[in-house]
C-alpha cells in the first residue's frame, strides 16, 4: 500500500476536524456580534429571529438570568394572552428597553393595538402597556447560562480561547494541508520524471541494441572487391 493510501484516513479526519471548527467559529462569532450589539440597543436579526441575553429574574418560571432568549418574528393582530413577548419599553424610567414579558391580556393605548404585560416571577403587571408597534417578536426558546459565555467571549481572555485559538488552528491545518500537497507534488515530480528517464533509457538501450545488430550484419555481409571476378 502507498505512503498516499496510508495517510488517507488522517487526511479525511483532519479535513472533517478543519471544516468544524471553521462553522463553530464563524457561528460563535456571528450569534457573539449579534448578541453583543443587541445587548447595547442595536437591532440585530436573521430572519426576523433575534437572541436577547436575559438581565432579570422577572421570568423565573421560564428563563433566568444568564440565559439567551431567542423570539422569532410574529404577527401582533394574532397575539393573544398566554404569550410571551419581546418589546421595547415605554415606561419612562425604561424607555427603550427591551422586555420579554407575559401576556395577560390585549388592550388599546391611545388609541393604539397595545397588550398588558407581566413579569411571571411577582406576577405585576408592567406600568405600561406594550404598543403593538413596539413589539420585536415572541418568545421562542432560550439558551441555558449561554450568556455568561457571550460576556466571557467580549473579554480579551474569551476572545483569545473561543475565536483567536480556533481560528489559529484552523490556520495552522490549512498550512498542513498545503505543505503535504507541496510534498506530495515534488513527490509525484520526482517519480514522473524518474518514470521519464527509465524511458530515455530503455529507448537508448533500443537504439544500441538496433545498431548492434545492424552492425553485426554489415559486418557479416560478402564483399566484392573492385577488381574481383566470377570464379571459373
Amino acid at each position: 500500500m502507498s505512503n498516499l493510501s496510508r495517510k488517507t484516513p488522517l487526511n479525511s479526519f483532519l479535513n472533517a476536524l478543519t471544516t468544524i471548527i471553521f462553522v463553530l467559529a464563524l457561528v460563535f462569532t456571528v450569534v457573539a456580534v449579534g448578541v453583543t450589539l443587541t445587548s447595547r440597543g442595536g437591532e440585530v436579526s436573521l430572519l426576523g429571529w433575534k437572541p436577547y441575553v436575559v438581565l432579570s429574574d422577572s421570568m423565573q418560571s421560564e428563563f433566568e438570568v444568564g440565559d439567551i432568549a431567542v423570539s422569532g418574528p410574529v404577527d401582533v393582530n394574532e397575539i393573544k394572552q398566554g404569550d410571551i413577548i419581546t418589546f421595547a419599553s415605554i415606561d419612562p424610567d425604561s424607555y427603550g428597553e427591551v422586555f420579554t414579558h407575559k401576556v395577560r391580556e390585549v388592550t388599546e393605548y391611545e388609541g393604539e393595538l397595545a397588550f398588558v404585560t407581566y413579569g411571571t416571577t411577582t406576577g405585576d403587571n408592567d406600568a405600561y402597556p406594550a404598543l403593538a408597534s413596539r413589539v420585536t417578536g415572541r418568545y421562542a426558546f432560550h439558551i441555558p447560562r449561554a450568556g455568561y459565555v457571550f460576556d466571557f467571549f467580549k473579554s480579551p481572555a474569551g476572545y483569545v480561547v473561543l475565536v483567536l485559538i480556533p481560528f489559529s488552528i484552523l490556520i495552522g491545518l490549512q498550512i498542513r494541508n498545503i505543505v503535504r500537497l507541496v510534498k506530495e507534488g515534488r513527490a509525484q515530480a520526482a517519480q514522473a520524471l524518474a518514470a521519464e528517464q527509465r524511458r530515455v533509457q530503455e529507448m537508448q538501450a533500443e537504439i544500441d541494441r538496433l545498431r548492434y545488430g545492424q552492425t553485426v550484419a554489415y559486418a557479416n555481409a560478402p564483399r566484392r572487391g573492385k577488381h574481383a571476378r566470377p570464379s571459373d
